[in-house]
């Protein structure tokens, strides 16, 4: 195994780039499985709430032209 030592070569930003991706790939993961079991954590009344909030089209809306203001 070869040690790559200039950071401007190709392989050394091909396996930055992979383990960038992996870690973000568990962060999510991570990130998803906490989400599931706050959901679940919630009641009935708040999940229905929750459930509303989410097809919510004007919330929807609003989110996306937050999101184009950053």
């Amino acid at each position: 195994m070869a040690v790559i030592s200039d950071p401007a070569s190709p392989e050394y930003m091909v396996l930055d780039a992979e383990n960038k991706y992996n870690a973000a790939l568990s962060a999510s993961e991570r990130i998803s499985a906490l989400l599931r079991q706050k959901e679940r954590a919630l009641g009935p009344v708040k999940r229905q709430q929750l459930r509303k909030l989410v097809t919510s089209p004007y919330l929807r809306d609003r989110m996306n032209a937050l999101a184009l203001k950053i």
